[in-house]
């Protein structure tokens, strides 16, 4: 055996000493991660089409609602101007928290899921309890300033998260009742007693929508998903069937010219919107629904003005 590949002895080897590196703190994890070029950015031919078309629907939407909200703005402001220059504020925020929020990998997301959550429950129990802003009868809104929160809206991306996470987590028993199904509904049942309290039917239907959009997908049991729908639906009905103006939404969608001058009256006015502007539309700020006819026109029933400033091509390309 050479001498030379034999192992020396214990006592005259050199011992090397290996410092392990120091654990990375999140601000150094975050900023680490915009600058890794493996993670998603708006940098290929399909990214830049998308972000193209947020762009110009923002561009689009900005300059739509200053033109459906110029006369409502000058008689409750004194302002035309109001609404634009607050539009273009959220735009130009919004624009780079997107360019942002598009480098940081989607999976770490999954982390913010019960935080959120938690945020959502304490702002739909700051409202319940009286500390949110009141309108039309219900108590949806947080006023920061001279903005507005509705924690309904954030319910909605907690719930996302939330049931995203867990879904993922419960993989290999989502088709099971007490843990793929169960929890779920349950957790989307509380967050729409909460909305229902404040009241806010049209959130909780989307809530329980946006439930059984996940669920699916998920591969939860449609057996159980079919039992829930039939279980709900009667309840919801008593829900609308209860409440005065719900009641009224229904039948006025079922027939506004009957109900002209009540429930009806926002319907009637938008088809007049969708008439008046025919093929080509009567031009771009030249709407005269806005003229205060057409309540809501630069909110809800934005599109109607579309409609007839921008005609049928021009909303036909919107949509």
């Amino acid at each position: 055996m050479n001498r030379s590949l034999a192992f020396k002895p214990k006592n005259e080897q050199k011992r090397l000493t290996i410092e392990a590196p120091p654990e990375p703190t999140f601000r150094m994890r975050f900023f680490a991660g915009l600058r890794d070029p493996s993670w998603p950015k708006i940098t290929g031919a399909s990214d830049g089409v998308l972000f193209g078309a947020v762009l110009a629907l923002i561009v689009f939407g900005v300059v739509m609602v200053y033109s459906a909200s110029s006369v409502r703005s000058v008689r409750v402001y004194g302002d035309g101007n109001h609404f634009l220059i607050r539009q273009a504020i959220y735009a130009s925020v919004g624009i780079p928290m997107l360019l942002v929020l598009s480098r940081i990998d989607y999976h770490r997301y999954r982390a913010l899921g019960k935080p959120v959550l938690m945020l959502a429950v304490a702002l739909l129990l700051t409202v319940i309890f009286g500390m949110g802003r009141s309108a039309g009868g219900a108590a949806r809104w947080i006023q920061l300033g001279p903005i507005n929160v509705q924690p309904a809206e954030v319910t909605k991306v907690a719930l996302i998260l939330w049931l995203s996470d867990s879904l993922a987590r419960k993989v290999d028993h989502i088709r099971t009742f007490s843990i793929g199904f169960l929890p779920h509904v349950l957790m989307a049942a509380a967050l729409i007693v909460l909305c229902m309290a404040q009241p806010d039917f049209g959130s909780s239907v989307i809530l329980l929508l946006l439930t059984f959009v996940l669920l699916f997908p998920a591969g939860a049991t449609i057996g159980y998903m079919a039992a829930s729908a039939a279980i709900m639906l009667p309840i919801a009905f008593l829900l609308v069937r209860s409440s005065e103006y719900r009641w009224l939404r229904i039948i006025a969608f079922t027939d506004p010219c009957k109900y002209r001058m009540s429930g009806g009256y926002q319907i009637v006015e938008s088809w007049m919107s969708f008439g008046a502007g025919g093929m080509w539309g009567v031009g771009l700020g030249d709407s005269r629904q806005k003229l205060l006819f057409l309540p809501e026109a630069h909110t809800d029933f934005i599109a109607a003005i579309v409609a007839e400033e921008l005609g049928f091509v021009g909303f036909v390309i919107l949509a």
